[in-house]
């Protein structure tokens, strides 16, 4: 956030509330107002407990400058009252007019810096305050606008739309629908909920309109955040069933949401049935997932979309006789890819750097694909090139159902951790190696056996991760059913008989103990569990 903060010497009077002396740097007289944007804004009123600045032809500038670039214009400021506040009014000036007043009440001092900020939907002249008691100002800067309330220990932050208003009173969420005439469209916005500093974990739910959220709090989590097109109506009445452990709701402009390339900041448990209408995209969205930064999650349309995007990709990164090399249309169309996909960004920059070498071309999906993956991070360019950048790629699709969409968002979310995270990978290292040997023989020749998956066996990273995503795919009750699930299937049966009984006559007990183990891992780590790596669902 650009700003220019306040610097002036200020005096408190009986009557007025303040008088300002700045020196300008360009005038040698003394000038009553105060310094914003690298000028002074010259004091034209103060009478009756009121004071109004009028902004100089430069600040206005700045202002303008300001909104371009941020898409937004709020003008902040940090007041203090001392023993008997009273109410605070805070507007600005047009034309002569006051206007978009805001009041903050005097019960919401009580020692505290209050910090409001009041959107502007037109460029103001100047500015005002009007109290009855003296009030401090410790800081005056342009920000970008955001509407509601969050509180500190001594800070109070209270965000008022372009029509102003009176300040509610804590927990109250009422506010929050005068982004609807500010912001101008759903689309754009998303809603941060603040948490208080050891409220511990917990679950609240959150109802916005028709919605209803079930939020899971994590121990470390400071806030949850909630893109507007993850609801009917984000400037709906909001309400939260328990409070407690709120310290706040800022409803915000997102501009990365205009921007089709880059990535939604939401949590994986809300993508298999977000609204496909309120896709960006016809045929995919691409999502941030929240707790993870730089895990990007696809939702693809079709195995058909999905497979132009990343078929080629899938042959390249795991596929045996293939690994390495850029298969041709020709060669892989009657050949099965995957039904979801993850991958990690030291391989998409090995995939795209090849490419380049070869002069191979690659359609439009692709090269799509590769400025996504730019756009959000996960590749840099350079010098004609890409470098691997942070974070991974995993990728469902709306074709496959229901249950399985699910399933495939923990398999393949997994797989993202795994990519990004040293001491899961060398966990999974230390359970790869100490496994029961028969029931790690069963699933690396299950692998092999498999034509739909086709893994390269000798690759150890790729045992490990596959290995710990296949086990964490599910809830740990549902471990020893799956893996018999698949020893009992017939290819398996005629393919590895010994090694598929040996899973039959155990129940799969060495696989049920290391989902176990990595599921205590998750648990401590990332509060995640077995089958599930969301923190937020619909109910």
């Amino acid at each position: 956030m650009f700003s220019k903060k306040i610097c002036c010497v200020f005096a408190f009077f009986a009557v007025s509330i303040f008088a300002f002396s700045c020196t300008s740097e360009k005038k040698t007289e003394k000038v009553r107002g105060i310094e914003f944007a690298g000028e002074i804004a010259r004091l034209e009123k103060e009478e009756d407990g009121e004071v109004v600045f009028s902004f100089t032809e430069k600040q206005k500038s700045f202002l303008t400058s300001f909104n371009q670039q941020h898409k937004t214009l709020s003008l902040l400021i940090a007041l203090k009252q001392g023993e008997n506040p009273s109410d605070v009014d805070f507007f600005f000036m047009s034309g002569g007019e006051k206007r978009a007043c805001a009041t903050v009440l005097a019960s919401l001092f009580s020692g505290k810096i209050v910090t409001v900020s009041l959107c502007a939907s037109f460029l103001p002249d100047g500015f005002g305050v009007r109290s009855a008691s003296p009030v401090s100002i410790s800081r005056l800067e342009a920000a970008e606008s955001k509407i509601g309330w969050y509180e500190g220990e001594d800070t109070l932050f209270l965000g008022f739309g372009a029509s102003g208003g009176i300040s509610e009173t804590s927990k109250n969420f009422t506010t929050l629908a005068s982004g609807r005439e500010y912001f101008g469209s759903n689309a754009g916005t998303s809603l941060t909920i603040f948490y208080k500093k050891g409220s511990g974990e917990g679950k609240i739910n959150v109802k916005s309109g028709n919605d209803v959220l079930e939020i899971r709090r994590t121990r470390t989590q400071s806030a949850t955040v909630l893109s507007s097109l993850c609801v009917q109506d984000i400037f709906s009445p909001l309400s939260i069933d328990d409070t407690s452990c709120v310290s706040g709701v800022l409803l915000r402009f997102d501009p990365a949401m205009s921007d089709s390339l880059r990535a939604i900041k939401t949590d994986p448990g809300l993508i298999p049935d977000w609204d496909k209408n309120r896709w960006r995209n016809s045929g995919f969205e691409v999502f941030d997932w929240e707790e993870f930064p730089g895990v990007l999650i696809f939702d693809m349309k079709d195995y058909t979309v999905q497979d132009a995007f990343l078929k080629r990709l899938s042959f390249f990164a795991e596929k045996t006789g293939f690994r390495g090399s850029l298969a041709s249309d020709e060669r892989i169309k009657n050949l099965h890819g995957f039904n979801a996909h993850d991958y990690r960004a030291e391989t998409l920059a090995a995939f795209f750097n090849k490419a380049e070498k070869e002069n191979f071309p690659l359609p439009d999906s692709e090269r799509l694909l590769k400025k996504i993956l730019i756009t959000n991070g996960q590749l840099i360019a350079e010098n004609g090139e890409v470098k691997a950048g942070q974070g991974a790629l995993v990728s469902i699709s709306r074709e496959s159902p229901e249950y399985l969409r699910w399933q495939f968002l923990n398999h393949e979310c997994f797989h993202g951790v795994f990519f990004t995270h040293e001491e899961f990978r060398n966990k999974m290292s230390e359970i790869y190696s100490n496994m029961d040997r028969t029931s790690l023989a069963f699933i690396k020749n299950y692998y092999r056996v498999s034509p739909e998956l086709d893994y390269d066996t000798s690759d150890l990273y790729l045992m490990h991760n596959e290995l710990m995503a296949y086990t964490v795919q599910r809830r740990v009750s549902g471990v020893a059913q799956y893996y018999t699930g698949l020893a009992s299937r017939a290819h398996v049966q005629k393919a590895i008989p010994d090694l598929a009984n040996y899973v039959l006559s155990t129940n799969a007990a060495g696989f049920v103990e290391i989902a176990k183990e990595i599921d205590a891992f998750l648990s401590e780590n990332y509060a995640l569990n077995a089958g599930r790596v969301y923190q937020i669902v619909r109910k």
